[in-house]
């Protein structure tokens, strides 16, 4: 799976270059997309051939990217969990960027090692971007929330504990 969406400025010229992928897209590798989950997109400014210019949804030069997405995050409780689920919000450079996964397709699950794992074969992508003038950081603010942590701690691929999201204790009480 593979997407290349542009970001244009006022001026109607290319600001940004917003590319969603899966680790098996030939594109994708050719262009030298670093992976970390089963989906993942990154924001980069036109012409970006090495980082931080290459990928702008993190936390910071780095850092990992805060919109990959694995399949475990989509099914369950897990696909609404705040900014890790199928729903990612980004304030950035003058902008509030949201990029939301739905009719997610699984493929069969597979089981290894690490407990058992299903493939994503399809979704939709749906996108959109606002202007944000409060938005004025360089890189995403990290998420107020922890990170799922998975139900059976000896099977870190496999499903999550998503029933009450946790915040992070730097986070417990900021709105």
């Amino acid at each position: 799976m593979y997407l290349s969406l542009p970001i244009l400025a006022v001026n109607g010229k290319s600001a940004y270059i917003l590319e969603c992928a899966s680790p098996e897209n030939v594109r994708a590798r050719a262009e030298s997309f670093h992976y970390t989950r089963e989906f993942e997109c990154r924001l980069s400014l036109p012409g970006a051939t090495k980082a931080p210019d290459l990928q702008l949804l993190t936390d910071g030069p780095g850092k990992a990217s805060q919109a990959g997405f694995n399949w475990n995050l989509l099914i369950g409780p897990c696909y609404r969990y705040p900014d890790f689920g199928a729903q990612r919000n980004f304030r950035l450079r003058n902008m509030r960027l949201t990029i939301t996964l739905s009719n997610v397709i699984f493929g069969p699950e597979v089981r290894d090692g690490q407990g058992h794992k299903r493939s994503l074969q399809g979704m939709t992508v749906h996108v959109q971007g606002f202007f944000d003038p409060g938005a004025s950081r360089e890189f995403p603010v990290p998420s107020r929330y922890e990170e799922p942590k998975p139900l059976l701690p000896d099977q870190p691929a496999g499903l999550l504990d998503c029933m009450r999201p946790i915040l992070k204790p730097s986070s417990a009480g900021v709105r």
